[in-house]
């Protein structure tokens, strides 16, 4: 059993949109409308119910604590998550999380972001489960990484397994002894190079694994984009896996998709190298579909 805990959005990606333009009217003008040539496709998103989706789908039994809203936005994440028999304990929300996000011809995207409810970390105390994985994001402050320690604390004591994506959210907001701290209590901290070098500020990915490692996690895995991941284990094992890179490529998802792969492999009982290997080509397929977290089986 693996409960995740994170966010739950609908990301809707405007292929190769135009620049925005400034030209504004209480009316329909050739001025103020800009016409897409491709289809607007809602896509997963969210630490918490893109992950969970991937790892239902592979089979795995899964739990989320989320915010979710009755709203036709939720709806519709309800209808993914209940077809990769995903179980959501979560408090329901009143409004959901929704991304609209601009992609240029190269890649580059923007985003106009709804971050809907913040999440009760507590809710996951009482759920059973062998695997617990948590994530920030948009709207976590100063003081959610102490009260995510206390529930990192609860489930160490429980003999669960306790793995943590910061993201972005934590690195930009929360205190750096107070991360430290937490980090006590986590057997694998996994991020991107960007997220996690906010802590160290070093060159060198093999220095930036072991570093983070002394801080306190067992194993340390970094996620590098298309340069693959990187990772060291407690026996001091440092390693990396390559992958395709994919050009023009749509990589929202791509990293909650490779969490999955990544609690795939530890649910397995895979040796940490087998888990990272497994992680990097599942996301490779995301990227590849265009479709994020719901193309990683395509």
């Amino acid at each position: 059993m693996i409960h995740v805990v994170g966010n739950s959005v609908l990301d809707l990606p405007l292929r190769y949109a135009p620049q925005w333009s400034n030209d504004t009217a209480d009316a329909w003008t050739t001025q103020n409308v800009h016409f897409l040539q491709n289809p607007v496709d809602g896509v997963l998103g969210g630490c918490g119910a893109a992950t969970a989706y991937v790892l239902g789908k592979l089979g795995d039994s899964i739990s989320l604590n989320t915010q979710l809203g009755h709203d036709p936005f939720g709806q519709v994440i309800r209808t993914w998550l209940d077809d990769a028999h995903v179980d959501v304990v979560g408090s329901s929300a009143e409004h959901t999380a929704v991304n609209i996000i601009p992609l240029g011809e190269d890649g580059s995207r923007r985003s106009l972001y709804y971050t809907g409810s913040k999440i009760d970390w507590d809710q996951s105390c009482d759920v059973a489960c062998n695997i617990f994985f948590a994530s920030g994001y948009g709207l976590v402050d100063a003081s959610d990484i102490s009260d995510l320690m206390q529930v990192f604390q609860h489930m160490q004591a429980q003999g669960r397994k306790v793995v943590f994506d910061p993201g972005p959210w934590f690195m930009m907001r929360s205190d750096e002894k107070a991360m430290h701290q937490a980090w006590a209590y986590v057997d694998t901290l996994v991020g991107t190079r960007e997220e996690l070098n906010t802590w160290a500020q070093v060159d060198d990915v093999s220095v930036l694994c072991y570093y983070l490692r002394d801080l306190g996690p067992q194993c340390v895995v970094v996620k590098e984009g298309a340069e693959g991941a990187s990772f060291c284990g407690g026996d001091g094992l440092m390693g990396h896996v390559t992958t395709d890179r994919v050009h023009q490529a749509y990589t929202v998802g791509a990293g909650d998709t490779f969490n999955a792969g990544l609690l795939h492999g530890f649910s397995k009982g895979d040796d940490l190298k087998q888990t990272v290997q497994f992680a990097v080509a599942l996301a490779t397929k995301a990227v590849q579909s265009g479709r994020g977290a719901l193309g990683a089986f395509d």
